[in-house]
C-alpha cells in the first residue's frame, strides 16, 4: 500500500517527478526477475 501510494503520488505529480520515476523504474526493472529466483540453500531452509 505504501509503495502504491508513492507511485501514484509521483506519477501524478509534476512532469519532473514523473520523468524521474520512469527513469528509476527503467533502471531497476532488469533486476526484478532476481526477486523470484531461488537462493542457494533455500530448499534446506524450507
Amino acid at each position: 500500500m505504501h509503495t502504491a501510494l508513492w507511485l501514484e503520488r509521483l506519477a501524478g505529480g509534476t512532469t519532473e517527478a514523473r520523468q524521474r520515476l520512469l527513469q528509476a523504474l527503467a533502471q531497476l526493472w532488469p533486476a526484478t526477475p532476481g526477486l523470484f529466483e531461488p537462493l542457494s540453500g533455500e530448499s534446506l531452509l524450507l
